[in-house]
């Protein structure tokens, strides 16, 4: 994958960019001990524009430092306030490392902390020497008490809180994602109950600027959960005719259980997983992909993230474009 470049092929729905700048509200501690529930609040002589879907488009497919300035625009012009964003993809589709980009991209620009919860049970690639011996097993987990504001007692969690940091090295800034703390789950690659993840997700909600949930497709039960809990639905798939045309039916699907507007809160990836040009067959696929979301955003092959053995962020316009995209989708469900 690459988080050098992008290319978007088809928008099914309108799109558009929010230009508004709502002022960033911190996190104040409340008088409790536990950090006090975001609130989305401006002052009252700002009023901040309505975004409008009308131009997803152009932000998606614009190249060079015009493209650049309209993710960059986006990002900087957009204060999330507990939103959530779930990651839908098969095993394999390179769902987890995408859900970390975005971690990694929105934390860049975002006051605030922002979270992945891991709803697969499978346990993220270079986490596995840090946990437990046992299965089920409570690991140390201090960070996320200090999260919380509230270290003992900690809240039981059954699902595994990942943050998103920022490190200043030689090469740069480079975004990385480390574990806050949760429960392993009982069996390997097991996922989690609905409650479960439920209710890790609407904790992180009430404390993180934004929380992402990496849900494994497969299980459906799970993806009725983060649809029904997500302001922004992120599908994930490989670059493959077959996959993108099952990306358009997973949502028709949800869209079908839930009786709710899933199209208009969905934003396919498409993931290429070699190096060279893009699929031909992939890029005929993305424009019915396009008709059941907002957007189809390519994220091309990048040797440095296949060869990682954890989920590791390095930056980039991909990781950028595709947070700006989900951040005009999930500001949305404000009006």
């Amino acid at each position: 994958m690459s988080g050098e470049a992008v290319s978007g092929s088809a928008v099914g729905r309108p799109g558009g960019v929010w230009g508004g700048q709502p002022v960033p509200v911190p996190v104040v501690p409340s008088s409790v001990g536990r950090l006090a529930p975001v609130v989305d609040r401006a002052p009252s002589s700002v009023t901040p524009a309505i975004p409008v879907l009308d131009d997803v488009s152009r932000l998606v497919e614009e190249r060079g430092a015009r493209g650049r300035a309209a993710v960059l625009r986006v990002l900087r012009g957009t204060a999330p306030v507990g939103r959530v964003v779930a990651v839908l993809g098969m095993a394999g589709a390179g769902r987890s490392t995408v859900a970390a980009q975005l971690a990694c991209a929105a934390a860049a620009h975002h006051p605030g902390p922002v979270v992945v919860v891991d709803g697969s049970g499978s346990v993220w690639p270079g986490l596995v020497r840090r946990l437990p011996a046992e299965p089920g097993c409570v690991p140390d987990w201090p960070d996320f008490g200090a999260l919380l504001a509230e270290p003992d007692p900690v809240p039981t969690l059954r699902a595994f809180v990942h943050s998103a940091r920022q490190d200043v090295g030689d090469t740069g800034v480079l975004g990385r994602v480390v574990r806050l703390g949760g429960i392993a789950p009982a069996r390997r690659f097991e996922p989690l109950a609905p409650s479960s993840l439920l209710a890790a997700v609407e904790l992180c909600r009430s404390v993180c600027r934004l929380t992402i949930v990496d849900c494994p497709a497969e299980a459906h039960v799970l993806a009725r959960v983060c649809e029904t809990a997500a302001d922004a639905l992120l599908v994930v798939c490989r670059a493959d005719a077959s996959e993108l045309l099952r990306c358009g039916s997973l949502l028709d699907l949800l869209a079908r259980d839930t009786d709710r507007d899933v199209h208009g809160r969905a934003v396919v990836v498409a993931v290429g997983h070699r190096p060279g040009r893009w699929p031909k067959r992939a890029a005929a696929a993305e424009a019915a992909a396009g008709g059941a979301a907002v957007a189809v955003v390519r994220m091309p092959y990048d040797a440095v993230l296949a060869e990682a053995d954890s989920p590791v962020a390095h930056g980039g316009e991909a990781a950028e474009r595709i947070t700006a995209v989900c951040a005009v989708v999930a500001e949305q469900r404000r009006y």
